[in-house]
């Protein structure tokens, strides 16, 4: 039996991201396809209506993750290692993670 080849596998994981999450289109290609996608979430559902909640409420793009992924590549792969985070007042911070759906 083969096994999947990870560069495949990826490609097609950074290709589905993009559909679901429209502001990875706005990342330069030589930059998105150097990502390591393997800790990130698909949002869906409740998740998805709540990402876009937060994105309108904040006025800034907003990623969804994992909460148990291993750190496998250097950051320099990692889109929070990329992306410039949004600063977030206390007021911000205390609303996101009321925001967060428990699962």
């Amino acid at each position: 039996m083969n096994l999947p080849n990870a560069f495949l596998v990826q490609r097609r994981a950074l290709a589905r991201f993009r559909k679901a999450i429209p502001f990875l289109a706005l990342i330069p290609d030589e930059i998105y396809h150097s990502l390591d996608p393997s800790g990130w979430y698909e949002p869906f559902g409740e998740i998805e209506q709540v990402r876009l909640q937060l994105e309108e409420l904040f006025n800034c793009y907003v990623m969804t993750y994992n909460t148990n992924f291993e750190l496998n590549y250097p950051p320099e792969h990692m889109l929070d290692a990329r992306v410039i985070g949004a600063e977030l007042s206390k007021e911000q911070w205390k609303l996101l993670f009321e925001s967060i759906p428990l699962i």
